[in-house]
């Protein structure tokens, strides 16, 4: 059941409700009539016994379902806490990846050893050597 907190209601208001209510067909108000109840003043104690042992049932189940709710938040913290771990182990995996892959890809060592000038001739002197082999290729051919 949902209680809101209690709304002033000013004069305006009431007669709003009461303006646009005037239509509605009238209830008849019904008085309720409360019930007495006969409080027995003795108890037998059969009945007795059978109250106060059903009274240790529920606070025994009331005490288990406490256990029960005290073990799931613990379980949930551990969870959250296994989480975490697991979220920073791949945080650093990831890095290292990203670290090692950057290293295999781009070695440093190859860029600045080598200049660009000398990369540009071997590329020329392939070039030459791969229109010399064709033409030997070629040569080479018999003819029919």
């Amino acid at each position: 059941m949902i209680f809101f907190k209690k709304k002033d209601v000013g004069k305006e208001e009431v007669e709003k409700i009461k303006e646009k209510t005037k239509d509605f067909p009238k209830v008849e108000e019904t008085k309720i009539e409360k019930e007495e109840y006969s409080i027995p003043l003795f108890v037998k104690i059969e009945r007795y016994e059978e109250i106060l042992s059903v009274l240790d049932e529920l606070k025994i189940l009331i005490r288990d379902a406490s256990n029960a709710i005290s073990m799931l938040n613990e379980i949930e913290k551990m969870r959250n806490e296994n989480l975490a771990v697991i979220q920073r182990s791949f945080e650093k995996l990831k890095e290292k990846i990203e670290y090692f892959d950057s290293k295999f890809k781009k070695p440093r060592i190859l860029k600045e050893s080598i200049p660009k000038q000398e990369i540009s001739s071997i590329e020329e002197s392939l070039n030459k050597l791969k229109s010399e082999l064709e033409k030997m290729k070629f040569e080479e051919r018999p003819k029919i």
